[in-house]
């Protein structure tokens, strides 16, 4: 008797739990394609920003280049690759804050579609 009950207290428990699983509803076709074209909109920008970003990176790049080959002394030299090195620093930072804000903003887009 104990064993029936236990075990009649454990299927009303899964049915309990999984019924709110099923009775998530699924956007529309209509709302995921929307969605999606939406996403693929933003990553194409997304793309389009970093080539142009890419772009002025090159740009000072070679006018750094042009520093160091046209600085006089030691110590302009040494200050044009200072210049050169926290360049690039800030442009991967800046690029991989990038990433991650775009990542960030897919991954609520995708819960704000899903809930």
């Amino acid at each position: 008797m104990k064993r029936m009950m236990a075990a009649m207290i454990g299927m009303v428990c899964i049915v309990g739990m999984t019924v709110p699983a099923l009775a998530w509803e699924r956007p529309s076709r209509q709302e995921f394609r929307a969605f999606k074209a939406e996403r693929h909109q933003a990553r194409r920008q997304f793309h389009q920003d970093r080539k142009f970003d890419r772009h002025q990176y090159r740009v000072e790049q070679r006018e750094n280049r042009r520093d160091f080959r046209n600085a006089q002394g030691r110590a302009e030299r040494r200050q044009a690759l200072r210049e050169a090195r926290r360049d690039q620093r800030q442009f991967r930072r800046e690029r991989r804050d990038d990433v991650r804000a775009f990542r960030r903003e897919r991954r609520r887009d995708v819960r704000d579609l899903f809930d």
